[in-house]
């Protein structure tokens, strides 16, 4: 017995204990099934951008390829170097600079970029078609486009793209078609073989090898001391056989089909 003669309370079991049990299994339930849904969101996103940076680089390729440079890799790979692109845009800008006193220099670069340029709308009209059914292909293929047209300056300027080997050849036909050539277009010719020579054995992907480029380009006319091409005749040919990338008019590769997606692909 309790003091004061108290009897025990007697504790009656009304359910509350089990309903508490229940709704917190409830509410654990429910996270567990928030979290998997969660999961599987995050992996369909991880799926979608995997599936886009695929679309991409198999665009970006395609347009590359299309202007003479089929190693999407190699050409990722200098660019993306710290540096390496603003060298090389200036390299490109040393370049357009001999235009004023070359009207020659200006025809040619712009006739090899305009027709680089066809090369790369056909290449987009091609794969345009072919994401016709695909939403999110053509809206990757739209974005990437003016991206790489942006960067054509660049990209003509790596010699696979076959810019400078075109240029020489083009001045050498000149020339030898001239019973007084312009000395300006043979000092040209000549610093245009000295970057050529200099571009082959620079490592392209470090931002002061564009720099001894710009350097050769900016020089005076004559001061091309250590930069002379070696074994060389004098002899102004037709130049074709120096021409190691794509000329005007050269065909791009067939555009049919695109990378799969990771859930079973796309169809062309």
């Amino acid at each position: 017995p309790l003091p004061h003669g108290r009897e025990p309370r007697r504790l009656t079991h009304d359910g509350r204990g089990d309903s508490k049990d229940q709704e917190r299994a409830g509410r654990q339930a429910d996270d567990r099934a928030r979290s998997a849904k969660e999961d599987r969101v995050d992996a369909g996103r991880s799926a979608q951008r995997a599936d886009i940076q695929a679309l991409k680089e198999f665009f970006e390729g395609r347009f590359l390829a299309a202007i003479g440079l089929h190693d999407h890799a190699a050409v990722k790979e200098r660019l993306d170097a710290p540096g390496v692109r603003a060298a090389a845009l200036g390299a490109w800008k040393a370049l357009r600079n001999h235009e004023a006193r070359n009207p020659l220099l200006k025809k040619l670069i712009s006739e090899f970029s305009n027709d680089r340029e066809r090369l790369h709308s056909e290449a987009y009209s091609e794969l345009l078609g072919s994401t016709a059914d695909d939403e999110v292909a053509r809206n990757v293929l739209l974005g990437l486009d003016p991206a790489v047209l942006a960067e054509h300056s660049v990209l003509l300027m790596l010699p696979e793209a076959g810019l400078l080997p075109f240029l020489r050849g083009e001045l050498e036909r000149a020339i030898s078609l001239e019973s007084d050539p312009d000395p300006s277009e043979l000092a040209l010719l000549e610093r245009l073989r000295a970057v050529s020579d200099l571009q082959a054995d620079l490592d392209l992907s470090e931002p002061q090898s564009w720099a001894e480029v710009s350097a050769v380009l900016n020089a005076p006319d004559g001061d091309l001391d250590g930069y002379e091409a070696d074994d060389r005749d004098g002899d102004a040919g037709s130049g074709d056989e120096n021409r190691d990338g794509p000329g005007l008019g050269d065909d791009m590769p067939n555009v049919v089909r695109w990378p799969k997606k990771s859930d079973g692909g796309h169809n062309a």
